[in-house]
């Protein structure tokens, strides 16, 4: 246990020694085509009459391959060192100065900064900065980003929220834009002491603005419409709107301060954008939805939890236009072509919380359309295939999130079993309800006297009690329709969750998180087969499931130890 520390700081530590010991690297091999690799150790056949003498069993092979991978070009070595981990790179720089200076670069361009122990990280950046392309910072972490920036000036993405609370402001944001002209990344989350000044005379200004691809603006406070609209609009010298056109990612998530005048700036310009996350955000409204289906035909991953703004109407609204969109545009939903990006489908949806008047069986079964038939009778079987093939290929749907929407009936989990079968890996159903329609009223018939009503508090139990196991089951079947689920949480479906529904929990062998907290009808017998049957789990949650005993924590404590019965195995004498 002593030599904890000293384990979880040498990465950096070696490194330092290596490089003190290891000669000046020399000049890389230029890139072009490989003159010749050697695979065998046997000499070449030589076509005189002249026996050619053997190898020498004892010669070692080892400088013929260093030879050899010096030889390759400087970007497949480069590529090749990429898949090693720390240590293998840290053995690789001791090799030769040239691997010295490869490994070198490869290990510096996404440095690992252990949270534990601290570890001064100025003198380094210092050194080895110049190769740094990749930035995060473990949480919290204490840094003099002023300077530090001028040692990083190849900087391509940097992560800004494990810094340590109140030390990022618009000074330290600013000395980072100044020093790094090839930034594409910028994650700002969490820095609350960021303002407009940063949008205003930072990043709108910034040389590589046209060509950004990510941005994060989550929980940034202070920031307002003004720095957004702004850095949409920003003008340079006369020649047009330069603004971050190849944005992909946008996150607004938590910024109280923006409005839908934000949101609306950002879908004119970003026409590229795939990824927005615009959670508890007033941004987000029935328009600026709209406009973004307008002009944003890429965008598949959209998360719009605790917006209350949005109406269901709001929501079919936006799928519709996004149809007009890919009918007018060459990235037709049906199209055949050669484009690789998913226009028309999404991968990820997230309404947790969202209005409940927004989330319902029609607006979600408009954002996830049917599976095109192969039965069509108004279309040839050419075309048929033709979208066929376009859905197998592109419409890869893989994160569901509704928490507690109550306004979903057994028609969308129909729906979505059947046409979204083995695609999803996280599902969100905390504190769902499903909904049941109202009984039709037969027609009244004509009677002298008003019949009596017969119906007593027992039938009507028995008939909630058949619809609450209906709503079991129907659950328990669309969980084994998605065999390749990995996150999984029913945290409060208290109505969804019996030991039914563990049966086809146990079924999922890739699944790693599991919440089941404050389901209160699950007992030892359903857990038990979860744990036998979910052997990759890495985190499992059953607070406030009061039904469960110790059987449940010997199943996932002992695991293979546990007999059929629930018992711990006595090994024999």
């Amino acid at each position: 246990m002593s030599d904890s520390p000293r384990l979880k700081s040498s990465i950096l530590a070696r490194w330092e020694d290596y490089v003190a010991t290891v000669p000046p690297a020399r000049p890389a091999t230029p890139s072009g085509l490989i003159s010749s690799i050697r695979i065998s150790t046997s000499a070449p056949t030589s076509r005189s009459s002249t026996p050619t003498p053997p190898i020498p069993t004892h010669t070692s092979t080892l400088p013929s391959s260093l030879s050899t991978m010096e030889q390759l070009p400087p970007e497949l070595l480069t590529r090749i060192l990429s898949f090693l981990d720390t240590t293998a790179l840290l053995d690789v720089s001791l090799a030769s100065s040239t691997l010295n200076q490869f490994a070198t670069t490869s290990l510096w361009s996404h440095p690992p900064i252990p949270s534990y122990p601290a570890v001064p990280l100025e003198p380094l950046f210092r050194r080895h900065g110049r190769h740094i392309r990749t930035l995060t910072f473990p949480d919290p972490t204490s840094i003099d980003l002023i300077a530090v920036a001028p040692h990083i000036p190849n900087l391509r993405r940097v992560d800004l929220s494990g810094c340590a609370p109140f030390s990022v402001g618009d000074n330290a944001i600013l000395s980072i834009l100044q020093a790094c002209p090839k930034l594409a990344g910028l994650i700002l989350d969490d820095c609350i002491d960021m303002t407009d000044n940063s949008l205003l005379s930072g990043l709108s200004k910034h040389p590589n603005l046209p060509s950004m691809k990510e941005l994060s603006f989550a929980r940034c406070c202070e920031l307002t419409d003004i720095g957004i609209q702004c850095l949409m609009t920003h003008i340079d010298g006369g020649t047009g709107i330069v603004g971050p056109r190849s944005l992909q990612v946008l996150n607004i998530s938590c910024v109280p301060l923006l409005t839908e005048q934000a949101l609306l700036s950002v879908a004119r310009v970003c026409g590229q954008l795939e990824e927005l996350k615009a959670a508890d955000s007033d941004a987000v409204t029935d328009k600026s939805l709209m406009e973004l289906a307008r002009r944003c035909p890429f965008l598949k991953t959209l998360d719009v939890s605790e917006c209350l703004l949005l109406s269901e109407q709001g929501l079919l609204d936006f799928e519709n236009a996004r149809k007009l969109l890919w009918r007018d545009t060459t990235v037709s939903l049906w199209q055949p072509g050669p484009s690789n990006r998913s226009a028309g489908f999404f991968s990820s949806l997230r309404l947790n919380r969202t209005s409940p008047e927004a989330v319902t069986d029609k607006s979600m079964m408009a954002l996830l359309p049917t599976k095109p038939s192969s039965t069509s009778t108004t279309l040839t079987t050419t075309e048929s295939s033709l979208r066929q093939q376009k859905w197998e290929r592109k419409a890869h749907f893989q994160n569901l999130e509704l928490s507690f929407a109550g306004n979903v009936t057994s028609t969308l989990f129909s729906h979505l079993a059947r046409n979204y079968a083995g695609q999803l890996t996280c599902l969100n159903l905390s504190g769902v309800v499903i909904r049941h329609p109202p009984p039709p009223i037969p027609p009244q018939q004509p009677t002298l006297a008003p019949a009596a009503d017969t119906t007593t508090e027992e039938d009507l139990a028995t008939a909630m009690d058949a619809l609450v196991e209906n709503d079991v089951k129907l659950l328990a079947d669309f969980l084994a329709t998605q065999p390749h689920l990995r996150h999984l949480n029913l945290a409060q479906a208290t109505g969804l969750v019996t030991d039914l529904t563990c049966k086809s929990i146990a079924s999922l062998k890739d699944l790693e998180t599991l919440d089941l907290s404050e389901c209160r009808q699950v007992t030892d017998e359903g857990m038990v087969e979860v744990a036998r049957g979910c052997r990759g789990l890495a985190e499992v949650n059953f607070k406030g499931c009061t039904e469960i005993g110790d059987e449940t924590v010997k199943a996932f404590v002992l695991g293979d130890s546990m007999d059929v019965d629930g018992e711990a195995k006595r090994e024999s004498d």
